[in-house]
This record gives structure tokens, C-alpha cells and sequence, in this order.
């Protein structure tokens, strides 16, 4: 990275998770101290991820339901968000978040999910694939 500290103050939301122990709450204060305003999209797109994977952490789910997803990210921010379904809807086609069945994950847990799945039905694609040769050897 050219010019990482400019990069990281520039860009503070960019390299939650990717740098150990780096939180939202840092970035966050990064962003203000640095006359970030407080309703800035990226902000809020993401305190929408944070907060859906610190709730994750703490009660060990790989997802919220959608209902909650605005309490737990004001709970987060600190203020009552206006035009939060606009957010929310910016943050799944950038595909930050996804959402299934009124449950939303960030885009880690998501990824882990298809890839786990992906193995199950590959798992038992074999197994199936066993016993059809099975029969036809009986």
C-alpha cells in the first residue's frame, strides 16, 4: 500500500477486520477526528456490517434478523438514523450484507455459509453416487 497512514485516514472504514484488533470504533474516530460527518453513507454502511458482527461474536450466530439490524447499528453510531432502509439497501447491492429469509449476515459469514454448504452437498453428492453403484453391484 502507498501511503498507508494517508490511506488509513482517508479511508478508515476500509480496513475494519483486516487489521488485527482494528474496530469500528476506531476507524469511527479516525473519521471524526478528521471531520467526518457523522451521517456520511460509508459511515453508515459501515456500522450496518460492525454491528451485525459484533452481535454475531457475542451470541456466536452467523446472523441477525433483519428487524434488529437498525437497533443494534444505532445502538452502535450513538443516534437515531434517518432514511435507514436507504443504508440498508446501499450495503446489500455493494454487497456488504446479505439477506435470507428476514435473517441478514455480513459478507464474512455469508461466504463461509455458501462454501460450507458448497462442501455438504459435494459430501453427499459422493455418498449418493456410492450407492447408486451399490445397487447396480448387487
Amino acid at each position: 500500500i502507498e501511503n498507508p497512514i494517508a490511506n488509513l485516514k482517508n479511508n478508515p472504514f476500509d480496513y475494519i477486520d483486516k487489521i488485527n484488533g482494528y474496530t469500528f470504533g476506531r476507524a469511527d474516530s479516525i473519521f471524526i477526528a478528521n471531520g467526518g460527518n457523522e451521517t456520511d453513507s460509508g459511515r453508515i454502511i459501515a456500522a450496518i456490517s460492525s454491528s451485525i458482527t459484533s452481535h454475531c461474536n457475542k451470541t456466536g450466530d452467523t446472523c441477525v434478523l433483519k428487524n434488529h439490524v437498525k437497533n443494534l447499528c444505532e445502538q452502535l453510531v450513538g443516534f437515531n438514523i434517518d432514511n435507514f432502509i436507504q443504508y440498508y439497501d446501499q450495503a446489500i447491492a455493494d454487497k456488504q450484507i446479505y439477506e435470507c429469509n428476514e435473517y441478514v449476515q455480513t459478507k464474512e459469514y455469508y461466504y463461509t455459509e455458501v462454501g460450507i454448504a458448497k462442501n455438504v452437498l459435494m459430501r453427499m453428492d459422493a455418498i449418493i453416487q456410492k450407492f447408486v453403484l451399490l445397487s447396480f453391484e448387487k
